[in-house]
């Protein structure tokens, strides 16, 4: 709900259309390339800039605002400073790092408030409003939305008015107000048509369609969300019109009209997954895999349920970033905490030294004047000062002792807890969908008939599922033993080409399913050296992957071959390949890519994590090459290992 709630704010942000910001951003970019003076002008076309891109790419937001930055603060530009730290707090906003977003926020503020920059403090406001609604901390928000509009009255901004109100009724919206939701949407709904802005008047629309859904007057949400769909077509704003149909598919599935919620439906999945808006694409999955469920289409049902789960997963990572990247800037705030507590206990260390020195300088003094009283009172003196220094160094090796021991103990910890949250954030993530996904074909198995296709269907579905729930649970117990032990004995010398054989045997069967051809094109006598079970966990990953992504009548070819001092493996296939904006991101810890194969194969999403972490034990490294539509290539490397005949022979014996 919270990203939707993000969107919906966005629209009421950005009042141009697409063709419009095309058009202003190459006129800025040629203004800029023709006047590189370093000027006010130039510092106010960078952040107007940054502005435009706050919407398209965020990472750009923040090279434009920084030059702009750079640039006032040459010139001594105290207001373009702070739009330029607007811009960047905007650009953290749309990243979804609140606090970074908040600390610009107030920067920016303190700015326009000495410079009394009314524009400036509103803006602010509204930007902190955003912050603090995206935090639930909902009588703050509420707070600087109604600041903002005070000042946007005073300066005659009714767009910005107009804007706040919107805002303001999506908020007590989300808090299930809707009487004051509906009071606040009202301001906008009534204005003259003279004074609307079409995009925020749509958006409006479908947010009091909302209202009127939740309050079940669901004849006058009908006539709100067709008005915003005439209005967003008319715009040809794509991601509006997902709102204004996936709202219409709800109000016709609960009035019990299957054929047109369906049609709205299809149409809201169709171009959500065109501009790539997972939220509705989720509703909308959801909405037709329950639409078809009682219909009685089972195969239909389950199909579009699929859909939702991996958008649903999708979403989950993007919190699960989000909620780590807060957890994260909590911890940095911590240690740094921890680290004056420790300077204040190290300088009272210090001061206790200088007090002890001071002690030892007077009684030196005290020595020196009564010398002349005799030796046995400068030895019993002596051996006091002996007997205090030998204290303090004995409590000063006792307090970095004590110091040592508690960040080695931290530091366990937190390798501990960071281990813990790993193995039940994979356990919470990978047995859920399998699981959701075999009990719903059972409870389609139950009190039904099929016919013997059908039948086979569901075997075959309930089949991939097993098969893939195993294959999770294997590689977790994998995953788990080598991150709990680490480094294990066992090296010895592998046969590369043999135990390419071994597992393309193992999948002869799933492959001749699919019609797909394995061939190994190892050189003979390859001999690396690492722990055979890991590698060969690693092979088994990358060959059913390529299977499960390849389309029938497909190629998997896997070779292997020594170069320098070091040995490559490969295995690559004809299939879907890898978005290029998902490759960097499959390797990783925190950002599992769910999709599924082209038979509908449901992965487990750890495999390529473990092949990852069992190459670098076995002193290698692993990478992928990839193209959409024509295939994937994974290489990895293994430390090589004497390559002669001998022991060849061995190696297959051992192995």
């Amino acid at each position: 709900m919270k990203s939707l709630y993000l969107g919906l704010i966005l629209l009421l942000l950005f009042s141009t259309s697409v063709v419009a910001q095309v058009q202003k951003i190459d006129s800025l970019k040629k203004w800029l390339h023709q006047h590189p003076q370093a000027d006010t002008l130039r510092v106010n076309n960078l952040i107007e800039l940054a502005y435009i891109y706050r919407q398209i790419k965020p990472d750009t937001t923040f090279i434009l605002a920084q030059q702009a930055q750079k640039i006032a603060e040459e010139i001594k530009y105290l207001k373009g400073k702070a739009w330029a730290l607007n811009r960047i707090a905007g650009g953290y906003w749309m990243k979804a790092q609140y606090p970074a977003s908040l600390k610009f926020a107030l920067k920016s503020l303190k700015i326009f408030e000495t410079i009394a920059d009314k524009r400036g403090i509103a803006e602010s406001y509204n930007s902190l409003a955003n912050i603090y609604n995206m935090e639930n901390q909902y009588p703050k928000a509420l707070q600087y939305y109604a600041s903002s509009i005070k000042i946007y009255q005073e300066l005659g901004e009714n767009f910005l008015i107009a804007r706040a109100y919107g805002n303001i009724g999506r908020t007590y919206y989300m808090h299930k107000r809707y009487d004051d939701a509906l009071s606040n949407l009202q301001k906008v709904l009534n204005l003259p048509e003279a004074q609307r802005e079409k995009t925020t008047y749509a958006t409006v629309l479908n947010t009091t369609g909302d209202v009127y859904q939740a309050q079940v007057k669901y004849d006058l949400a009908l006539q709100t969300y067709r008005k915003a769909l005439q209005i967003s077509e008319e715009l040809q704003n794509s991601r509006i019109i997902t709102y204004s149909t996936r709202g219409l598919s709800e109000i016709y599935q609960k009035k019990g009209d299957i054929s047109q919620s369906n049609q709205f439906a299809e149409r809201t999945l169709k171009l959500s997954k065109e501009i790539k808006y997972t939220e509705n694409v989720k509703n909308a999955a959801l909405i037709l895999s329950t639409n078809y469920r009682q219909a009685g289409d089972y195969k239909q049902a389950l199909d579009y349920y699929l859909e939702f789960e991996v958008a649903k997963d999708s979403m989950f990572n993007a919190d699960k970033e989000r909620e780590i990247r807060r957890l994260v800037e909590n911890y940095t705030i911590e240690e740094k905490e921890d680290q004056i507590k420790l300077l204040k206990t190290e300088q009272n260390v210090q001061q206790t030294r200088v007090y002890a020195l001071i002690i030892v300088v007077v009684l030196v003094a005290i020595l020196s004047f009564i010398l002349y009283r005799g030796y046995a009172i400068k030895q019993k003196i002596n051996r006091l000062l002996t007997l205090q220094r030998n204290r303090l160094t004995e409590q000063n090796a006792e307090i970095n002792q004590q110091r040592e021991e508690i960040l080695s103990q931290s530091e366990m910890l937190q390798q501990a807890n960071d281990l813990k949250d790993r193995l039940f954030s994979i356990i919470a993530h990978d047995l859920r969908s399998p699981f959701n996904s075999l009990l719903m074909i059972i409870q389609y198995l139950d009190n039904q008939v099929f016919t013997p296709q059908e039948l086979k269907q569901l075997k075959d579905k309930l089949y991939a599922n097993i098969t893939s729930l195993s294959e999770m649970l294997n590689n977790l117990l994998l995953w788990a033993n080598q991150q709990m032990h680490g480094e294990i004995s066992g090296k010895k010398m592998i046969d590369i080409q043999h135990f390419i054989q071994k597992n393309l045997k193992v999948f002869e069967i799933p492959a001749a399913e699919k019609n797909i051809v394995l061939q190994n094109e190892a050189s003979d006598q390859v001999l690396a050296y690492g722990y055979a079970d890991q590698i060969d966990s690693v092979l088994r990953n990358l060959i059913n992957n390529a299977i499960k992504f390849t389309h029938s009548e497909g190629i998997i070819v896997v070779a292997a071959h020594q170069q320098a001092h070091e040995i490559l493996v490969s295995v690559r296939d004809t299939g879907v390949g890898i978005p290029s904006d998902k490759i960097n991101q499959i390797f990783t810890n925190h950002s599992k890519i769910s999709s599924l194969g082209t038979a509908k194969e449901i992965g487990s999403g750890l495999g390529l994590m473990l092949c990852r972490d069992f190459v670098e034990n076995n002193g290698g490294k692993i990478w992928v090459e990839s193209q959409a539509g024509i295939g994937t290539t994974f290489f990895f490397t293994l430390p090589i290992f004497e390559n002669n005949l001998a022991n060849v022979v061995e190696a297959r014996e051992l192995s």
